[in-house]
């Protein structure tokens, strides 16, 4: 069901009562997937893993069970990110290498590249918001000459 998840993770906080709708989408695309691919798993299983994502408890459930159940859950969400990552970003995004920056995390393959005027306005938005941030272009806005000079 992990390696089933069409996003890099839900937002399920330890003080959730309730999971999110985009969230419930997500788990229960996940588990519709996992059966397509694992006909032979009894769907029990994935029922039950279900379950437990979204917070459904058995009636009479104690808080212990309770807070185990959660503690799985938020734990499930710190695995789904890697996962998808390794999936998509490290194999189907660098098999296609016309312009590698555009598969990095964020990236958009179908997107490649910005115009100069476009990385200016970025350049200049970063600087205004962000002026000791850590990426080597956050100071260096066109109309100020490039860093070192």
């Amino acid at each position: 069901m992990i390696a089933c998840f069409p996003v890099y993770r839900t937002y399920i906080r330890p003080t959730t009562q309730e999971v999110r709708d985009e969230d419930r989408r997500q788990i229960l695309a996940a588990v519709r997937a996992a059966r397509r691919r694992n006909l032979a798993m009894s769907p029990t299983l994935l029922d039950f893993l279900a379950s437990v994502l979204l917070l459904k408890y058995p009636e009479g459930l104690a808080e212990e069970a309770r807070r185990e159940r959660l503690q799985f859950v938020l734990k499930f969400q710190q695995v789904t990110g890697p996962v998808m990552a390794k999936g998509l970003e490290d194999t189907a995004l660098y098999r296609w290498h016309p312009l590698v920056s555009v598969n990095e995390v964020g990236g958009d393959p179908s997107q490649p590249g910005a115009t100069a005027a476009r990385f200016d306005r970025a350049s200049a938005e970063r600087l205004a918001q962000w002026p000791h941030a850590m990426l080597a272009t956050a100071n260096w806005p066109p109309d100020r000459g490039s860093p070192g000079r």
